[in-house]
């Protein structure tokens, strides 16, 4: 992953300046590795919603060492582009979110006898549902595999299309022939021997994206492809 640095170094390029013009605000959109230290942290401030938010703490536009002036939004599309390649928004990320039974718990609020109560403030402060944690956010959006990634030593890309259905009424999937694919899908190839799927993509371009993003956060994966 770049360094707030070299991210700094690429809007001097773009812009002028001095290193120390930008670093704080790049500094900013790094921050979140404090709470885990591989791609995931991106989740918390590299979209569009992080870059309207960084607008709000460093103010509208900043003024360079040369007196020029720039908008601080275009410091953080940059960010987020040379990190993603693209400025996803903040739901972009929660389709990635693995549901898990806590997210959807809340206390009963209904009066008794459906009757309605205008609740004491010490009664609002009970019914309040308890912030998440940055942690527990950063695990929710956690896929399977990538919680189990040291029990996989490569991927593999493969066509793959939907045959029929099983008896629950889910789809029974195979691998096929590139002509025939509805999907690609990338593979965890298993220690122990076996194929996990990863994700599934529209187009086998997507997939090999996906793949080489993986293999550089995670490089002993491509030991055995080489």
């Amino acid at each position: 992953m770049a360094h707030p640095y070299h991210h700094a170094l690429s809007s001097v390029r773009k812009w002028g300046g001095s290193v120390a013009d930008y670093q704080r605000i790049h500094d900013w959109f790094d921050e979140s590795k404090k709470i885990i230290a591989d791609f995931r942290h991106r989740a918390l401030r590299h979209h569009a919603e992080g870059i309207f938010m960084a607008e709000t703490i460093f103010g509208s536009t900043i003024r360079l060492s040369t007196g020029r002036v720039i908008p601080t939004r275009w410091i953080g599309e940059q960010h987020v582009r040379e990190d993603l390649g693209f400025i996803p928004s903040f739901a972009d990320w929660v389709k990635a979110i693995r549901p898990e039974p806590w997210m959807g718990r809340a206390l009963r609020l209904e009066a008794d006898n459906d009757t309605f109560i205008n609740p004491q403030p010490e009664e609002t402060a009970m019914t309040q549902p308890l912030p998440i944690s940055p942690i527990d956010a950063a695990y929710a959006i956690t896929p399977g595999w990538m919680m189990r990634i040291r029990d996989f030593d490569a991927l593999e890309i493969h066509p793959c299309a939907v045959i029929g259905k099983d008896s629950t009424d889910n789809d029974i999937v195979e691998q096929c022939e590139p002509n025939d694919a509805r999907f690609w899908t990338v593979f965890g190839h298993l220690r122990t021997g076996g194929l996990d799927d990863f994700e599934d993509f529209a187009t086998e371009a997507e997939a090999i994206a996906f793949h080489d993003q993986v293999i550089a956060a995670y490089p002993h994966l491509a030991e055995r492809e080489g």
